[in-house]
């Protein structure tokens, strides 16, 4: 799929950032079935209560490499949306023709203030993956020319089951991730990295968004239901929809 063609097509429009947080699964996502929307990962875990589905998709985890995540992250690439993934997983995807590759950076580096030049205005020449998967959807919806972004189901406050945390340490982490607790789903399964440092890369990639939109004139706002992200102006969810006739 050629990515040039993309950029700048959806100007003016506005589009939901699908997070998987806790919050997603108390909201009703049928009320943005018809709205642009990008997600990630394992979401498809939900389509079986809603008719919601996304427009666009993003795959940037290695954890695609794990047996469950990728039935579940090709499930939405089976959906024939334009899909956007690190170009060092494209032997996950072979034979595939909505796929988009990108080069991706700065995933390893620890701090909760990255400096605005990881922001990348352009993704045909790469992104920055730091943080969170949204960072890199955020700035995916900057390129395809979104002027509004709602952002839903990023909820922060990452923390670990101690249960869990005992299976992980004695390497059983199918049963440690029945113990999630920071998801939408209980058996979605939590990243390897302590708490301590998901958090503060989370909201290191989400000050970064906002300084880099904010340059650009690209509104931000967390439509979430709780969390912890206080960095965008919060908008009541369901008031975004109070027009329709119903």
């Amino acid at each position: 799929m050629d990515v040039k063609k993309l950029r700048n097509k959806y100007s003016g429009k506005r589009i939901f950032v699908i997070g998987n947080g806790p919050s997603l699964g108390k909201m009703n996502l049928d009320l943005i079935k018809d709205e642009y929307s990008i997600a990630m990962n394992r979401i498809s875990i939900i389509y079986n209560q809603t008719e919601w589905r996304p427009s666009f998709f993003v795959c940037t985890t290695t954890n695609v490499e794990d047996e469950l995540w990728k039935k579940d992250i090709l499930t939405s690439v089976e959906l024939g949306i334009p899909i956007f993934i690190w170009d060092r997983l494209k032997e996950h995807f072979v034979g595939r023709n909505n796929i988009i590759e990108m080069e991706c950076s700065n995933g390893m580096e620890v701090t909760e203030d990255p400096p605005i030049d990881w922001w990348s205005n352009d993704i045909e020449v790469g992104v920055t993956k730091y943080g969170t998967s949204m960072i890199v959807a955020l700035q995916i919806v900057a390129y395809l020319g979104f002027e509004k972004i709602y952002i839903i189901g990023a909820d922060l406050g990452f923390k670990q089951h101690i249960i869990q945390k005992i299976l992980y340490r004695l390497n059983m982490q199918t049963l440690g991730h029945l113990f999630d607790q920071n998801h939408f789903a209980g058996n979605y399964g939590t990243p390897g990295a302590t708490p301590e440092i998901l958090n503060s890369n989370m909201i290191g990639a989400h000050k970064l968004a906002k300084k880099a939109c904010s340059v650009l004139g690209v509104d931000v706002f967390n439509a979430s239901i709780g969390g912890n992200l206080e960095i965008y102006k919060r908008v009541d969810y369901y008031s975004l929809f109070k027009s329709r006739d119903d």
